[in-house]
């Protein structure tokens, strides 16, 4: 169990908790809130997240693009793939 401590969090365009916890269990979120709503389980593990800035999950880390369509055509032998697919290394 995790919690961020102090983070400024971002729920929603617009909505922004400047000074919140969030709780993660389980590689999950928990809990979200206010410093003062939302208590520190014993068990958890805390992490200092003041000045830092937690966005929802509208924003997806994972994606990346391998190429700029409108400064480089598409290649075919495979080398314009994801970055982070086991196949990459084997066409580069």
């Amino acid at each position: 169990m995790h919690a961020l401590k102090g983070a400024r969090v971002v729920i929603a365009p617009g909505r922004v908790l400047d000074q919140a916890t969030i709780v993660m269990r389980d590689g999950r979120i928990a809990a979200v809130g206010e410093a003062s709503q939302v208590p520190i389980p014993s068990d958890a593990r805390v992490w200092d997240a003041a000045g830092l800035t937690v966005y929802a999950g509208f924003i997806d880390a994972y994606v990346e693009r391998a190429f700029d369509e409108d400064k480089e055509p598409r290649r075919t032998d495979g080398t314009d793939m994801d970055p982070g697919c086991p196949d990459r290394a084997r066409s580069s």
